[in-house]
């Protein structure tokens, strides 16, 4: 099996040493590993886009189908890494190298047509109607901010919002207020909530994060604040959430998410075809039932509250 994509992190690891993992998980399109020093390497088909530490194959396989089994050896070499026990090679000779880093030189797109997209983004999520995520909680910023508005506010009985709608609050209260001393445990709180591989509230934040280091950089803030900051609030996270999540989550906080998301957040900023725009919307919200929404949530609501901190140029607090 030949690889097609290698993330440059990953690549560099394999230059200097051999070390083993054990499959973590298994799905059609990816599978994850767990090295013998505990770091977390993923696996994905042709369909997927590049991540942070992950290896992308050249074929639209299932890796189900191969017979990967959670728990299997995996040997990783100079050129090539081997499933035992089934003989699969994959080979990274060939490979292109992904850099993961965000990426801050682009044509900067000007405040009005920002604003526009911003638009076209929300409208794009209240018509998805994929009410079982993160959108449904989102009504709560309703009752104490304007400016959001995401969706029209609802009366729910589902137990699941009820219990985590006033974590919430106090979690996007000190977000917005950025109290360092609070933050860690507000996450600590929430992380984890919703269904899936990476529950609705992960993807959430995951999208506040991403969202909030470029923006710090659009509106030329300090990055090393920014940084500082996203990493109080994953430094509570361990076994609080999904494995596959948590990595999510620690990456995401240094600016590292996938090619599809990185490539909207440039198209939201920069000079953009809006067909383009509207067709990455689609794209990060193809993954997962609800993940792709949850996480366009968290770029939506992330982009207005910086803007907002550094202009008030939409949201009232009350």
């Amino acid at each position: 099996m030949i690889a097609n994509s290698i993330c440059v992190n990953l690549y560099r690891k394999m230059q200097y040493t051999n070390f083993t993992g054990l499959v973590h998980s298994v799905f059609h399109n990816a599978f994850n590993v767990i090295t013998s020093d505990n770091e977390f390497i993923t696996f994905l088909n042709f369909n997927k886009p590049m991540a942070p530490y992950t290896i992308r194959v050249s074929d639209n396989i299932s890796f189900l189908n191969l017979g990967i089994e959670s728990s299997m050896t995996i040997n990783f070499y100079h050129n090539y890494i081997r499933l035992e026990r089934l003989g699969i090679d994959i080979f990274i000779d060939k490979a292109s190298k992904w850099d993961g880093n965000p990426i801050f030189a682009y044509p900067r797109d000007d405040v009005e047509s920002i604003f526009e997209k911003l638009e076209l983004m929300k409208g794009f999520l209240i018509h998805s109607e994929k009410t079982e995520g993160i959108l449904s909680l989102l009504t709560t910023l309703n009752d104490k901010y304007c400016g959001f508005q995401l969706i029209p506010i609802n009366q729910t009985s589902d137990k699941g919002i009820i219990f985590i709608k006033e974590r919430f609050s106090d979690f996007i209260e000190s977000y917005i207020g950025e109290c360092k001393a609070t933050i860690g445990d507000r996450v600590k709180d929430v992380v984890g909530f919703g269904p899936g591989l990476t529950p609705s509230m992960d993807d959430f934040i995951n999208g506040l994060m991403i969202s909030r280091i470029y923006l710090f950089d659009y509106l030329n803030k300090d990055i090393v604040d920014c940084l500082a900051f996203n990493q109080l609030m994953t430094e509570k996270i361990d076994g609080k959430t999904t494995r596959v999540s948590e990595e999510m989550l620690k990456t995401s906080s240094k600016g590292e998410v996938n090619q599809d998301i990185r490539d909207l957040m440039l198209s939201l900023l920069s000079y953009t075809n809006i067909d383009d725009y509207n067709l990455l919307l689609k794209r990060v919200a193809d993954f997962g039932e609800t993940s792709g929404t949850d996480i366009i949530s968290g770029i939506y609501i992330g982009t207005i509250i910086q803007f907002n901190q550094f202009s008030r140029r939409l949201v009232s607090y009350g």
